[in-house]
């Protein structure tokens, strides 16, 4: 391969997943936003204990941000077998996936605080971003079969 053939295909893989990885944030962003919500309802005002605000809030956040994924960012894209029981398959796919990606943050998180005794709210930032292209990269391969890199 020629190094102007190389550097098409290295431009051709950053634009596409630029824009998708792009969409996969705003989906993120959003189902975070639904999880907070959520949680806020049950704990605050409905008075449900932390535990039972929580694990619904982050089911129905995550079961948000994959609806999203699946009907926007990847739209066109991998593969969205028909059905219920498929599209479940994927969400739960997704679920845990998702969970695999919480547990890097909060890892760099705790890392950051144990060491430096950086803030936990900068750390989760730190650990969000790092997590992130991990979590994006497995939940394509995985979820969807789409080809990253």
């Amino acid at each position: 391969m020629k190094s102007g053939e190389a550097y098409g295909v290295v431009k051709g893989v950053i634009e596409q997943n630029l824009h998708r990885s792009m969409k996969y944030a705003i989906s993120g962003f959003i189902g975070f936003l639904m999880v907070e919500f959520i949680t806020y309802v049950l704990f605050h005002l409905a008075e449900l204990p932390n535990l039972l605000a929580v694990t619904p809030a982050f089911l129905s956040g995550i079961a948000i941000e994959f609806s999203m994924d699946e009907f926007w960012t990847t739209r066109n894209q991998g593969v969205h077998t028909a059905g219920a029981s498929a599209f479940l398959y994927r969400m739960g796919k997704f679920e845990v996936l998702n969970l695999a990606g919480v547990s890097i943050a909060v890892a760099i998180q705790y890392i950051l605080f144990a060491l430096f005794a950086l803030s936990p709210l900068l750390g989760n930032i730190f650990g969000s971003a790092f997590a992130f292209p991990i979590n994006y990269y497995i939940q394509m391969r995985s979820t969807w079969k789409i080809r990253v890199v």
